[in-house]
């Protein structure tokens, strides 16, 4: 019997997919709501700030955009890690700024709510870019125990293609 082996996806792009799965919180619609509301229109650079100040070269508010698109198109991954999304290129290099982005900002400092209970800048640009820090309050994935069950996971495939070839 010839059994098609395991597909093997890189470790990296796993580890990224993994990341993201688990940071990024907010629906599509739900980024898409807050970027048009009164507060997701005070938060974000202009395409002008980013080209001059920002990592990814993208502004907040244009990133929001695209980033929905993201995550509809993860839909129906979300949750598992063998079979990963289909996105191009430029996609995933969005999703490690994205990734990169909610990381550094969550470690700003700065608190998610101000004294009146309503959310800090800080919180509302991580919104723009997917998370909900607030709804999200204290669970931030680990990357080192991703890595180690990805390694794992690793493993298990090159033993079924072992005993499949």
């Amino acid at each position: 019997m010839n059994l098609p082996k395991v597909k093997k996806i890189p470790l990296e792009r796993r580890l990224l997919w993994a990341r993201w799965d688990k940071i990024v919180n907010m629906t599509s619609s739900e980024i898409r709501s807050f970027r048009t509301s009164d507060d997701g229109q005070t938060v974000g650079w202009t395409p002008d700030e980013a080209r001059r100040g920002s990592i990814s070269g993208m502004a907040g508010q244009e990133a929001s955009k695209r980033i929905e698109n993201l995550i509809s198109k993860a839909g129906k991954f979300r949750g598992q890690f063998k079979n990963l999304p289909p996105w191009n290129e430029d996609e995933w290099k969005l999703a490690n700024k994205q990734v990169a982005y909610i990381s550094r900002a969550r470690g700003n400092i700065g608190e998610l709510v101000n004294d009146d209970d309503e959310r800090t800048p800080k919180a509302k640009a991580m919104m723009l870019w997917g998370r909900d820090g607030v709804r999200a309050r204290g669970s931030f994935p680990d990357k080192d125990a991703l890595k180690k069950q990805l390694i794992k996971d690793d493993v298990s495939v090159n033993i079924a293609n072992q005993l499949l070839g």
